[in-house]
């Protein structure tokens, strides 16, 4: 999926107000549990989930990337080693973080996938509805045009419908 530059605008905007929300939020419930590691689910997980589903399979998984780097930077302490340390001992958490960002942009594209074939299926099927109402409005006219021309002749247009049933049933 090709990713215009204005998508990836409003991409990187959504992630930072909705990170700032998060965050602002993680602030002021909790400032000594940074990232909310004793909470299960994190509400972490909301990032990287609603951008893969807006934007997509890589831009969920790099959000979910930059937002795991960021909670172990600010975690982890203030060497490598701590945050290497801080990786290794919650691994699952970091890395549900990057998978959801990316299972959530593969369902996004498979739903859309999904809307997009019945979109087509229904401007498919009104294109047939249109065609079939043109015909029978010409069968219609040509029953009525029968039926005057029957009339000029005094012939009755009864026996004329059981004839083409019984060539259609026959």
């Amino acid at each position: 999926m090709e990713q215009h530059p204005r998508q990836i605008v409003k991409c990187v905007r959504d992630v930072i107000v909705l990170g700032g929300m998060i965050a602002t939020v993680n602030g002021l419930v909790s400032r000594s549990d940074i990232g909310w590691l004793e909470l299960n689910p994190t509400p972490w997980l909301l990032l990287p989930v609603l951008v893969g589903a807006r934007y997509g399979a890589f831009a969920g998984l790099l959000t979910g990337a930059v937002t795991s780097a960021l909670i172990a930077a600010m975690h982890g302490g203030r060497s490598v080693d701590e945050t290497k340390a801080f990786l290794q001992d919650h691994p699952f958490y970091f890395s549900a973080l990057v998978l959801m960002g990316y299972l959530a942009g593969e369902c996004g594209r498979w739903l859309s996938g999904s809307k997009n074939d019945l979109a087509s299926k229904c401007k498919q099927q009104a294109f047939e509805l249109e065609r079939m109402s043109a015909e029978l409005e010409l069968q219609r006219e040509a029953k009525h045009e029968l039926q005057n021309r029957l009339a000029l002749h005094n012939a009755t247009l009864a026996g004329l419908d059981d004839d083409l049933r019984k060539l259609v049933t026959g």
